[in-house]
């Protein structure tokens, strides 16, 4: 089963037009980290209060690694702007199939690197959106970077659920994307979806980094600050959204008792009514949910439990291209982070999406 995460949802409209009052930190230049600061701390200095930090983040990944909760004093961080200055729309996907893949897999075209992309998961993969898609967009000019344009193509399935099985798994296609990697070192503490994933597929170098946070009432007088701490905790996230990184923490029921209602909206409303302790949910999420229901300042993250999930282009073990096609995607990736057109694309993507969601 696929696991969606809706990110990108909620950087203010606010946030792509100006910042507010409190805003001490010119933006389109570099800021150098004191003692006391966070990424959220910067991220308000710089765009008004009560943002997410997914953009400053995203914008510098390769400073400050995989722990977003850590920051060194002395780094150099660029802080974006958020008006818009990014490059025009890059080439667009080829998307031929948009119908419920429910009978025989189609045939495909040994030629060619034949990928598959879904929808309505914006601003991600979606057919609606420019370039379908920030994910979407991203293999489509990484690809383009490293192959003639006869020699891919990316189809739209709309049926997640046939992309691993049987579309992958039976080589109908080559590549699925996007996809949210478990940390495949602790197999043995994750569950049935995240040992699926990590036995049955072979997985390209990420495409983005996603911060998930863990978020508690603000008047709460144990904020937990450390995962031990959330044992007993009743944590609420909702059925269709992965749980690896709870697993991996030995987040489980008995030890912890785990909400799954249908959506975020319910898990917001649970923890004000006190019904549930512990959020976990993407922090751009985060940031809408709590503008829409009134609860800016009511609700608090636990920064030193970030955990950042990555989305991957995926292949089946059975592939036997799968080690070439990878690469290809690997190289044009790598092509597109070192000259800047991966965070363009990030950035266009993230705004437009914010703008779109807020009114802004």
């Amino acid at each position: 089963m696929r696991s969606i995460l809706f990110a990108a949802a909620s950087l203010a409209g606010a946030l792509v037009f100006g910042a507010a009052a409190a805003q001490d930190i010119a933006c389109g230049g570099s800021y150098t980290v004191v003692r006391g600061d966070t990424l959220q701390v910067i991220t308000n200095r710089a765009y008004g209060p009560g943002k997410s930090y997914q953009l400053l983040y995203s914008a510098n990944r390769a400073t400050i690694g995989r722990d977003p909760g850590l920051i060194e004093v002395g780094m150099q961080l660029a802080i974006p702007c958020l008006d818009g200055g990014t490059v025009s729309a890059a080439p667009t996907a080829t998307v031929t199939l948009e119908a419920q893949t429910t009978g025989a897999p189609p045939m495909p075209n040994r030629a060619a690197l034949r990928a598959m992309t879904g929808t309505d998961w914006a601003p991600f993969t979606d057919h609606t959106q420019e370039q379908g898609g920030m994910i979407t967009e991203i293999l489509n000019v990484a690809l383009s970077r490293v192959m003639a344009e006869e020699d891919y193509k990316i189809d739209t399935i709309k049926d997640w659920t046939a992309h691993l099985v049987p579309l992958l798994s039976d080589v109908a296609y080559d590549v699925s994307i996007a996809w949210f990697k478990p940390n495949c070192d602790l197999i043995e503490k994750l569950g049935e979806d995240a040992q699926f994933r990590c036995r049955s597929l072979y997985w390209s170098d990420p495409l983005f980094e996603m911060i998930t946070g863990y978020y508690v009432r603000a008047d709460d007088p144990a904020k937990p600050r450390t995962h031990a701490a959330l044992m007993g905790k009743r944590i609420c996230r909702p059925e269709a959204y992965a749980t690896y990184m709870l697993e991996e923490f030995d987040l489980k029921e008995p030890a912890i008792t785990l909400v799954r209602p249908t959506l975020f909206k319910d898990c917001f409303e649970g923890l004000m009514a006190g019904e549930v302790d512990v959020i976990l949910v993407a922090t751009t999420v985060a940031d809408n949910m709590s503008a829409s229901l009134g609860l800016q300042g009511k609700i608090e993250e636990i920064p030193e439990l970030a955990y950042v999930t990555t989305m991957h282009a995926v292949s089946s073990i059975n592939n036997p291209r799968k080690e070439e096609q990878i690469a290809f995607i690997n190289e044009g990736l790598r092509q597109i982070r070192e000259d800047g057109t991966w965070f363009e694309i990030v950035q266009r993507h993230l705004i437009a999406h914010a703008a779109k969601t807020t009114g802004g």
